[in-house]
């Protein structure tokens, strides 16, 4: 039986996955793991990854042919050393 925490472990490679990928890797249906999914993001341990664009077009936020892509999701980590901007604190 698929854990919560397995679906958090899932992430832990540090690529955003999708949920169809996901579901191939624990071999479950997509819907028994979209629970599981939101659950880790109102608790914020996994965020919707922002679409970065195609490798050939560049384009970054929308699509020019119209093409859809799957939702992603990827681990939140908190940065260990903030940098300050303060020119004081430096």
């Amino acid at each position: 039986m698929l854990a919560l925490r397995d679906v958090l472990d899932a992430f832990e490679v540090g690529k955003p996955l999708s949920l169809a990928q996901m579901a191939r890797q624990f071999n479950v249906e997509p819907s028994a793991l979209e629970g599981m999914i939101e659950f880790w993001v109102r608790k914020g341990r996994l965020r919707e990854a922002a679409y970065t664009g195609c490798a050939d077009c560049g384009v970054q936020h929308a699509c020019p042919v119209g093409m859809t892509f799957p939702r992603r999701y990827e681990l939140v980590t908190a940065d260990p050393s903030p940098q300050s901007t303060c020119p004081n604190c430096r």
